[in-house]
Order: structure tokens, then C-alpha cells, then sequence
């Protein structure tokens, strides 16, 4: 198969499994919002108790955890489950991210340059498998370049090592940069804005209304829904650039020294 097909559809299964695994989520937060509202009446009725044990085990010892969650903090059930779709969507995004560095290098492996110098080379005697080789050398590369990066940074890494330009608006990237942050307070903060996040700000003097210690539970619905339609703009973006690009992209590759 041709080495520019080949990439095109790793790209578009990267695509689907960013929405499967949305849509997958969106479905089970919808189902357990649904039986958290009607709590009281599973806890009284043995037979839906018994239902739902058989769907999923221990899945009304989670509903329970649900809310003691929001009894010792100022959420409500509403922010709650904005706050899993906003990290889980995050998540999904950079997962689809790893997919498509790792697929330019799959297909492409002169951009992989050299391997690291921290590399264990004790892998390449243990495994047997070429193909399993290959994959670990490339999904350790493209690992430590997303967590050595900021979302902006990684975003350049496109260009930078495979020559893929996006177009894309300096607002969008901005917007893109608070929410990776914002992901990192409620990950991290509580979903407490705290002076760390303010300074990132100023780093690429990005304008926003954030303040230290303001809750961003407040804005937690909005935010879900900037990160979804944002994600989904970036997403179809390196897809367009990457089928534009491909003929472009193998020529430089074969230029890499």
C-alpha cells in the first residue's frame, strides 16, 4: 500500500477512536446521571438494585461514591460530570495527538533522526518481534515529546519535524492553552485558579478572566463545550493538512539527515 494512503488512514482510525471513545463516555456519564438523580428510589427497590449489579458490578457502590463526592465539596451533580467530560474529552484529544505523531513515524521512520540517548537497549534483545521493536521505539519518542511540551509546543512539533503547517487562528490556539491549563487545575488545584496558572498566562500573554482563587466550577459547562467544538476545529485541521500536505511530507522525508 501506498506510503501516503497508509498514513491517511491510520490518521482517519486515530479520528474514530477519538470519537468512539467520546461518544462511549458521553453515553455512561448520561446512564449514571440518570441513576444518580433517581438514587432514592434504587436504594428502595431490590430488583433495579439486582438489575444493575448484573450490568455492571459494584456500579451502585460508584453511584454512592458520586455522592460523597459532592457532599465534602461545592459541586453540584451538573458540574460534576462537566468536570469527567472536560478531563476524559482532554485526554481523549492528546490521545489522538500521540496517535498521529506515531503514525508520521510509523510511516515515515527517517524523522525519527536517532534514537534517544536514554533509550534501553536491552529491549532490542529481549523482544523477538520486530513490529512490537518498532512501536516501542515510537511510542517512547512521541511520549516524551507530548510531556516535555505544552500544548502550544506540540502542536509545533508538527511543522518542525515533518514539515505539517496548521492553519489556524491565534485566538484558537490561545483558547486551546487556557483550557489545557484549566484541565490542570481541576486536576491538580481542586479547580482552584492559584497563581501558577495566572503566570502561564503571562508567559505567552494570552488575555482571559481568570482570577487566583476563583472556582472554576462556575465555568466548568462552557468550558466542556470550547474544549469539544476547539478539539474537534484542531482535530480536522491536522487532518486537512496532513492529506494536503502528504505528497510534501514524504519529500522531506526523504531530505532528513
Amino acid at each position: 500500500m501506498d506510503k501516503k494512503v497508509q498514513l491517511n488512514v491510520l490518521i482517519l482510525e486515530a479520528h474514530n477512536n477519538y470519537l468512539r471513545k467520546f461518544n462511549k463516555l458521553w453515553k455512561f456519564l448520561v446512564l449514571n446521571k440518570s441513576l444518580f438523580l433517581q438514587n432514592a428510589i434504587i436504594e428502595n427497590n431490590e430488583n433495579i438494585s439486582t438489575l444493575l449489579n448484573s450490568i455492571r458490578p459494584n456500579l451502585l457502590d460508584d453511584i454512592r461514591k458520586i455522592e460523597d463526592d459532592l457532599n465534602i465539596s461545592d459541586k453540584n451533580i451538573d458540574s460534576f460530570y462537566d468536570e469527567l467530560m472536560f478531563k476524559n474529552n482532554y485526554q481523549f484529544f492528546e490521545e489522538f495527538l500521540f496517535e498521529v505523531f506515531c503514525s508520521l513515524y510509523k510511516i515515515y521512520p527517517a524523522f525519527l533522526k536517532k534514537i534517544d540517548t536514554n533509550f534501553d537497549y536491552r529491549i532490542i534483545f529481549e523482544e523477538n518481534n520486530i513490529e512490537n521493536l518498532k512501536s516501542y521505539i515510537i511510542e517512547k519518542k512521541v511520549k516524551t515529546l507530548i510531556q516535555s511540551n505544552n500544548i502550544l509546543n506540540t502542536l509545533k512539533q508538527l511543522k518542525i519535524i515533518f514539515g505539517i503547517e496548521l492553519k489556524l487562528e491565534k485566538d484558537i490556539l490561545n483558547k486551546l492553552y487556557i483550557l489545557s491549563k484549566v484541565r490542570n487545575i481541576l486536576t491538580h488545584n481542586n479547580g482552584v485558579v492559584n497563581d501558577l496558572f495566572i503566570d502561564d498566562m503571562k508567559l505567552y500573554n494570552i488575555k482571559h478572566e481568570y482570577f487566583v482563587g476563583q472556582t472554576i466550577y462556575n465555568e466548568i459547562k462552557i468550558e466542556k463545550k470550547s474544549l469539544f467544538d476547539l478539539s474537534e476545529k484542531v482535530i480536522n485541521q491536522i487532518i486537512t493538512q496532513i492529506n494536503s500536505s502528504s505528497n510534501q511530507i514524504e519529500k522531506y522525508s526523504l531530505s532528513v539527515v
